[in-house]
């Protein structure tokens, strides 16, 4: 009787830390283009599917210099396509939105991409996250990145956030127990809040957040 108590309270604790919430949302299911891609092509929309039916808050399309490009966005269930007025030239794109879902929560996010355009060149940099866990960016310049944890780590995900959008880009944690990487694109310059989620366990996790500057 008491072994299975145990079990019962420690697959509780696992659903609290899981990093893939129990009862999501609306949460961003998939995009095309996906999250972090770079193109050689500029696409004609960007479409973005929920996990369930939402209602369209607000969406749009940002530049590499985070002004609006003119688009429309018209929502059918759960996908959302937005449609620029005009192709997209060359340069680094966030596309963000706020929806609501069936209950009433309001989820907002961006992804972020790149149209045949080069990667500022730039030195790896330290990041400063508290707790304090070994981190580094493989540049502070704006364009394609990766985050490189000396952690054991082997999923979770990497929040960014920046004043210009109403939610975070999120990016995928994987590794293999000793180095755990995240790769996305920054699409513009500025100060990026970062919150990191590393799970090695169900019971072994850390929360660490800190701030970069890309130029």
């Amino acid at each position: 009787m008491r072994k299975a108590l145990v079990a019962v309270l420690l697959g509780s604790l696992a659903l609290l830390v899981s990093p893939t919430p129990a009862f999501a949302h609306a949460e961003l299911v998939t995009s095309s283009p996906r999250n972090g891609s770079q193109l050689l092509l500029a696409p004609r929309n960007i479409t973005l599917t929920f996990g369930e039916d939402v209602a369209l808050d607000t969406a749009q399309i940002l530049d590499q210099s985070a002004v609006v490009v003119p688009a429309t966005a018209v929502l059918s269930g759960s996908r959302l396509t937005v449609t620029p007025s005009e192709k997209l030239a060359n340069g680094r794109y966030a596309v963000s939105w706020q929806v609501t879902s069936e209950d009433g929560h309001v989820v907002a996010g961006a992804i972020a991409f790149t149209i045949k355009v080069a990667n500022p060149p730039g030195q790896p940099t330290t990041l400063a996250l508290l707790p304090a866990i070994k981190a580094r960016i493989s540049s502070p310049q704006v364009g394609a990145r990766t985050i490189t944890f000396a952690s054991k780590a082997k999923s979770g995900e990497v929040l960014l956030t920046n004043d210009a959008l109403p939610g975070p880009i999120t990016w995928r944690v994987t590794g293999n127990g000793k180095l755990a990487k995240a790769s996305g694109v920054i699409p513009f310059a500025g100060t990026w809040a970062i919150e990191a989620s590393l799970f090695a366990g169900a019971l072994d996790f850390v929360v660490a957040k800190g701030t970069q500057t890309f130029r």
